[in-house]
């Protein structure tokens, strides 16, 4: 499969639509721009995109983070302006990805349950049902 680049896509799209090229562009910047906003945001921890699949947050990558900016944040000592300025940021990134992790372990712990139980329950029968 050869790839295709964006400017030809647009063009395409455009032409088989028979709109402008503009306008085109205008609807895919702006939907990009709301998925951006949305993966960056961490509200969800799942967001599908149609025609790309469904993109997870991961409690492993959000664990590290939170590690790091952690100690980032106890090592950071306010003398300048723009090391304020750092220090605010990373304080709102840490309390962001802290809140992503909560709701990633709401939405991954019955899954997990559910899996585990499954898991006992096929080790505990391991032939199945016989009658």
């Amino acid at each position: 499969m050869k790839p295709t680049k964006g400017r030809t896509l647009i063009k395409k799209t455009a032409d088989d639509l028979g709109v402008s090229e503009s306008l085109t562009q205008d609807v895919v910047d702006f939907y990009y721009s709301t998925v951006r906003k949305k993966i960056e945001a961490m509200k969800h921890t799942t967001i599908f995109l149609h025609g790309l699949g469904t993109l997870r947050l991961s409690r492993v990558k959000l664990k590290r983070d939170i590690t790091g900016l952690k100690k980032l944040l106890s090592s950071n000592e306010q003398e300048d302006f723009k090391k304020v300025i750092r220090f605010k940021f990373t304080q709102e990134q840490l309390t962001q990805k802290e809140e992503a992790l909560e709701n990633c372990n709401k939405y991954y712990e019955p899954l997990y349950e559910k899996r585990n139980k499954n898991l006992e329950s096929k080790r505990a029968n391991p032939g199945g049902d016989k009658e």
